[in-house]
């Protein structure tokens, strides 16, 4: 049997006996609707000091990153503070530490074609 020379540096290995998740996906990445289908990936950066693990969550629609993180472990703390950074951009936090009301972001645009938000007198 053919063995490689080194072994791979990637961070998955193979278990065998894990039971396989479903793919609910089934390979297709596209959405007719923003929110509606969303994915997320970790991705390991080797930098000289060691590595980094990046964490984003990407929408179906567009492949917007809605939200990412970076931390130099790969915890559930890196996976929670990129929900967070999520929901921060979608729901604005009270003055008592809450979840506002999800607002809907509304945009003009430059000369340029650039998005400019528009901000609602009502809610800031």
């Amino acid at each position: 049997m053919w063995c490689p020379k080194h072994r791979p540096n990637g961070i998955t290995r193979a278990d065998r006996e894990v039971r396989k998740s479903e793919d609910l996906l089934k390979r297709d990445f596209k959405s007719r609707e923003p929110l509606k289908k969303c994915i997320t990936d970790i991705t390991e950066i080797k930098a000289r000091d060691g590595k980094l693990y990046v964490s984003a969550i990407f929408d179906c629609f567009d492949a917007a990153v809605l939200g990412m993180a970076m931390d130099t472990n790969m915890k559930a703390v890196l996976c929670e503070r990129t929900l967070t950074n999520v929901l921060l951009t979608m729901r604005p936090l009270t003055e008592n530490g809450e979840w506002g009301a999800k607002q809907k972001k509304i945009y003009d645009l430059d000369e340029n074609g650039e998005k400019i938000p528009v901000i609602d007198k009502k809610t800031g």
